[in-house]
């Protein structure tokens, strides 16, 4: 069954770079300039610096933003840098955009994130690739139908559920490279009401449907790092992991 996606986010986790000129300069670098990506801060907090602790911060302890963002209204994504990681999230998509769109977004992270490893010397500790998947209900898939595929009973005392809210995970034995390497499958449910813009007409419509949010991530451990190969892998298989996994709810 293909879905329209109402966000994605893809995520390594690694030492924090945090906001300075510097540091924005070289990020900036790394983007095209027609995609217009601006900085701005949002978090900020007193750093104290330890020496021979290797993280990308002024050379000075201090007051400085410590959570900040590169945002591109034209490609409406956003790039968080946080304290533990950073999150490429795109968003607002059209019905026509966003089916199919995981590989087109994969491979834009992937080479992102490949630039400013090498260009920040990034220790990746764990990867992530969380979708967001927003289909309508329909005569055949329906609040009570998929109740049904995942407790296999009927609804209680009702026609249908009020509403839909749930959470699972499982974990995965995967392979990236020659390294076997154990996954967290995380999907949660629930229903809501999501904004779709048809760029035909400039038109936002509002619509009730089911919000299922899957995230597919590396589960951490001690002394877990992935290399630059395993880090490329991992995104370029990331939307057949999610494809995968969607179909176990509603294929």
């Amino acid at each position: 069954m293909d879905c329209q996606i109402g966000e994605m986010r893809a995520t390594v986790f690694t030492s924090p770079i945090v906001y300075d000129e510097n540091n924005v300069k070289r990020v900036t670098e790394l983007l095209s300039a027609d995609d217009g990506f601006v900085a701005n801060s949002i978090k900020v907090a007193t750093v104290q610096i330890v020496p021979g602790l290797k993280i990308n911060v002024p050379t000075a302890s201090g007051s400085v933003p410590t959570e900040w963002e590169m945002i591109s209204e034209k490609k409406k994504i956003r790039i968080h840098f946080g304290p533990q990681k950073i999150d490429i999230v795109k968003n607002t998509f059209s019905n026509e955009q966003s089916i199919g769109y995981e590989a087109t977004f994969c491979e834009w992270a992937k080479e992102f994130f490949s630039k400013i490893s090498e260009r920040f010397a990034l220790v990746l500790t764990r990867l992530a690739f969380a979708p967001t998947y927003t289909p309508d209900w329909t005569k055949d898939f329906n609040k009570k139908t998929f109740n049904a595929a995942i407790y296999k009973k009927e609804p209680f005392k009702s026609p249908e559920p009020a509403n839909l809210l749930f959470k699972q995970v499982f974990r995965v034995s995967e392979t990236l490279g020659d390294k076997g390497v154990l996954f967290n499958y995380v999907a949660e449910a629930s229903e809501g009401q999501s904004v779709i813009e048809n760029l035909k007409n400039k038109s936002l419509t509002v619509k009730q449907m089911l919000n299922l949010s899957l995230d597919i991530n590396t589960y951490p451990g001690k002394d877990v790092e992935f290399s630059a190969e395993e880090m490329n892998e991992f995104f370029k298989n990331a939307p057949l992991y999610a494809k995968d996994f969607l179909g176990y709810y509603i294929g």
